[in-house]
């Protein structure tokens, strides 16, 4: 997690041009990262595999929750995501949709349905074209 400038628009950069890291939530395994906060826990999804391999993308969506923003974010047997476990959320079933992944954001409907944005190939025949963008209903349960 990394730190803003005051007006909220940069990340704040150290003498080298790194930027300021606040506290590390999760482990190195991990990419995409977005959380979404939802009935009192916080959720930290990322995605985790290869990315752009076309039909041998193992790209996925994986998450942990965190009752604190700066966590320790874990999966449903405890164990954190600083150490790379998760729970999947999505993976592509290497028939029609490969490697998707890369969640950008989560945003709720006027019936308070919540969808995750994503990208993943679609396969047609032995390729796939261009990643595409998804939206796909997700729900945040125990």
């Amino acid at each position: 997690m990394t730190e803003l400038t005051d007006d909220g628009l940069s990340v704040k950069r150290n003498e080298s041009g790194l930027p300021i890291l606040k506290k590390k939530i999760c482990g190195n395994a991990f990419e995409g990262t977005n959380i979404y906060k939802k009935n009192g826990y916080y959720y930290l999804f990322a995605s985790i595999g290869s990315c752009c391999n076309g039909v041998n993308s193992s790209y996925k969506v994986v998450v942990g929750r965190s009752t604190d923003l700066l966590g320790p974010y874990v999966d449903k047997k405890g164990k954190g995501m600083l150490d790379n476990s998760w729970e999947l959320v999505l993976e592509g079933n290497m028939q029609k949709w490969i490697g998707p992944g890369h969640n950008s954001t989560i945003i709720q409907d006027d019936k308070g349905t919540d969808w995750m944005i994503y990208h993943s190939y679609l396969k047609t025949g032995n390729e796939v074209g261009g990643r595409l963008g998804m939206a796909g209903s997700c729900t945040m349960d125990r």
